[in-house]
Parts: structure tokens; sequence; C-alpha cells
């Protein structure tokens, strides 16, 4: 974009301004409403304790940085920013963040953690006072929509994130052509902003999708997995017992069918626990209420799939069992792993 400079400096994201341009950010320094000619993103350890105002301020004058410098601190690597640029009505709208979800939490869960993501809007086209604070919701919607679509979980809860305790943004606007009153998602100006933002977050996240990544964020791992179903295991275990369930195991999750039908629970666990399937409360729910017949057919799809009929019983063998770590699950996700366990043994007795 004409008139921005983006520079990596060591341990620093640098965005320069080639004159000064109004800015609205929750940075710890230099933040609110005020122009600027410069943006810092100052990469920090995650032990980092100390005060934000003073580390910026060290680094602001070791860099030589503009006194109007709007500083923000991250643990995330800032080398591994992302950048997306949008055009509309002939101006740019350009994005950039860095990303940490080492400190990922829901809505109303705390943290002193300081691995964060941190989001640069820099909007081409004038924006007045009250399209800036529309456009700084705009772009934290983004981010939150990115999060939700790449179920990125809580470290705390294993609840859906919605960023980190620490995430701060900023929204400037260049002062180029007429200026807009709104920056909305219904307008040309805001849709770009959430596209840009939207793609940046996803690309910073830069995380597999993997099945294996999203029970692992939930609490569940892949030898959790074998524990429990060596647990279930009758008189004397067969050699070699947790390399064969391992490769079964593994076979099966690099299945899309499997994959779907355990993904499909996983969010019937997140819709549900908020009373967001029609006709079951939440009460229902955490009673695991025997008029839900859904979470026992998924089960039975994943080991009829996997181990045909021999998987279904074994299915049930492990859903009556619920040995270690599949007694702790939700009410979907329990069965769809006893059944995937059950099912995983059948193939580990008959090879």
């Amino acid at each position: 974009m004409d008139g921005v400079r983006v520079e990596l400096i060591e341990d620093n994201l640098v965005i320069r301004f080639s004159s000064r341009v109004k800015c609205l950010s929750y940075a710890p320094y230099n933040g609110g409403l005020r122009e600027t000619s410069c943006l810092l993103n100052h990469q920090v350890p995650k032990s980092f304790r100390k005060k934000p105002e003073t580390e910026l301020q060290s680094a602001i004058e070791e860099l030589a940085l503009p006194s109007d410098t709007v500083g923000f601190l991250t643990a995330a690597s800032v080398k591994n920013y992302s950048q997306k640029s949008v055009r509309v009505n002939g101006k740019e709208v350009l994005a950039l963040c860095t990303v940490g979800l080492s400190n990922a939490r829901g809505v109303g869960e705390s943290s002193e953690n300081s691995s964060t993501i941190n989001t640069f809007v820099v909007v081409e086209q004038t924006l007045n006072e009250q399209a800036l604070v529309n456009a700084l919701a705009t772009a934290v919607e983004a981010k939150a929509l990115a999060m939700f679509l790449l179920d990125v979980r809580s470290v705390t809860s294993s609840k859906p994130a919605v960023g980190t305790s620490t995430d701060a943004l900023a929204v400037v606007t260049l002062g180029r052509g007429k200026a807009l009153r709104y920056a909305g998602s219904a307008t040309k100006v805001g849709s770009a902003i959430g596209k840009s933002v939207f793609e940046c977050v996803k690309s910073g996240v830069a995380r597999e999708a993997s099945v294996v990544t999203r029970l692992c964020e939930r609490g569940v791992t892949l030898d959790a997995l074998f524990e429990a179903a060596k647990e279930g295991v009758v008189g004397k275990r067969p050699k070699g017992l947790k390399k064969r369930f391992m490769r079964e195991l593994k076979n099966a999750l690099s299945d899309p069918n499997v994959c779907a039908l355990i993904c499909a629970a996983m969010r019937l666990d997140d819709e549900a626990s908020e009373g967001l399937v029609p006709n079951l409360k939440k009460s229902e729910y955490f009673k695991d209420s025997p008029k839900m017949l859904a979470d026992e057919q998924i089960g039975e799809a994943i080991a009829s799939y996997i181990a045909g009929t021999k998987g279904v019983n074994n299915f049930r063998y492990y859903d009556m069992l619920k040995p270690r770590v599949l007694r702790t699950l939700p009410m979907f996700l329990d069965d769809a792993l006893c059944a995937l366990v059950g099912a995983t043994m059948v193939r580990v007795y008959e090879s």
C-alpha cells in the first residue's frame, strides 16, 4: 500500500506511515484514539512479567521510533506474521496479524499469559471516528469467526475460544477520499475489513485441522485411547498390543468418513451444551437423556464402518465399561470414541 512500509527488525514488526494518520486501538502503549506515524509489535518471552509500558518505551527508544508510536506486545513469533490485502472502490484494506494460541480463551476466561493475537488493519479510505469504532468491531467479529471455524479451543476449559485473554487490535485510516461514517459488515469497506482479517487470522493460526489435534485440545490423546482400550481386554493381552492398536487407530483416523462422524459428535456437544439442539434441554443433555438416540447412532455408524457387526458389539461393550478417559467425555463424543476404540480393538484381534 502506498505510504505504508512494513519492516521486520529483529524481534519487532514495525509498520511505518509516510505521514501521521488517525488510529484507534486498545494497545498497551499510546492506545485509544490518536494520530501516529508508526505501529510497533514487540516480541517478548512467554515468561514476560514486566510492565508493558516500560518494556515498550525501551523498545521504541532502542529502535529510534517516533514518540507517537502505538505499541503492542506479543509472545508469538513476529517473523511469522501474516498479511492480507483486499481492494474496494479502488482503495485498499490491509490486515496484518501475529498469532499465539497457548493462551487461547473463551468468553469470560482470564489469564495473564502474554501469548496473544495482535491485529492491525490499515484502511486507505478516510474513516471518521464513528467508522473507526465500527471498523474495530468488524475486525473483532472476523477474528472470532476464524477461531470458531478453525475449532480453536480454550486451553483451560476446552470450550470454543474466541481469541486470547490479551488480544489487541488497531485500525488506522490513511485519510484518502471522502470520509465514511460506517464500516460494519453491511458496507463495502466493512466487508473488505472482515475478509482481510478473517484470512489473515486463518493463515496465522497455521495449524493442522486434523481430528487428532482437535481431540488433544479436548484432553483426549492417542495414548489415552490406548489406555482405555487396554483396560477392556479380558484375559491375557496379546504381544505388541500398543503398536498394533496405534497402527489400526491411525488408519481409522486417516479415513474422512470416520473423521466426519467424530467432528459431528464434537460439534453436537458444543451445540447441545448451550441448549442449541432443538427440543433437547441443556439439563437433558448433561444427564445423557435416554430419549436421545443420535449419540448411539453416531457410535454405531463409526463402529460398523470400521469393523462391521463385531465392531458394533464391541462398541456396546466399551460403552458400558467406559474405561479411563472414555468416562470423562460429553454425550456425543463418548459414544463416538467408545465406538472408535471398540472397533479398533476388533481390527487388532482380526489382524
